[in-house]
């Protein structure tokens, strides 16, 4: 059996501030984009940038992954943090599978 991809939301150029719940992204244009479990930090950028359509000479540099820390009165209060290498995409797919259903949407930053 295929496993299903992971169903993350990126939010291109995004502005992450924090509130009174944590870590808020806000983006003009977020995109849907299914993600390989397999996926390296390179192929994870590659695929962000394909589905997003950067000009020619524009790169994805940055990635931050918005994880939910705790769940109070409704409400989830969540973190972001930088993706910095294949060993960070790893964590952040252990977290998809450990915190929800494994092909719920997640959060992704990136500029």
């Amino acid at each position: 059996m295929t496993s299903l991809p992971v169903i993350a939301i990126v939010y291109y150029n995004s502005v992450i501030t924090t509130t009174q719940h944590g870590s808020t992204l806000v983006s003009n244009e977020p995109k849907i984009v299914p993600l390989n479990k397999n996926m390296t930090l390179d192929s994870l950028k590659q695929v962000i940038q394909n589905k997003i359509s950067l000009p020619y000479g524009k790169v994805v540099k940055h990635i931050h992954y918005r994880y939910p820390i705790s769940f109070v009165s409704d409400c989830f209060y969540n973190r972001a943090c930088k993706l910095q290498d294949d060993e960070d995409i790893t964590t952040m797919f252990s977290l998809f599978v450990k915190l929800s259903q494994p092909h719920m949407c997640r959060v992704i930053s990136c500029h």
